[in-house]
């Protein structure tokens, strides 16, 4: 039975619809306002509060930095 409509031409016309679709939806309607500009409106965090978290950070005695970054092979001089 000879078919009316070629293969390769319903694939063209899945394709073109599949990237019109893409294409057609606004893919920026999710995403979040842009933040002001810094010059305009200032600082961008809020000011310091009690309720915010505090890290401590607890460093060792300082020591020597130096050495290699290349690792000798076993039986090596």
């Amino acid at each position: 039975m000879l078919r009316l409509i070629p293969d390769w031409l319903l694939y063209i016309v899945v394709i073109a619809v599949v990237v019109f679709i893409l294409f057609r939806v606004d893919q920026r309607s999710n995403a979040p306002e842009a933040l002001p500009d810094a010059t305009q409106s200032g600082a961008l965090l809020p000011p310091p509060s009690v309720y915010d978290p505090e890290i401590l950070v607890e460093v060792g005695p300082q020591s020597s930095g130096l050495g290699s970054a290349f690792i000798r092979p076993n039986g090596g001089s």
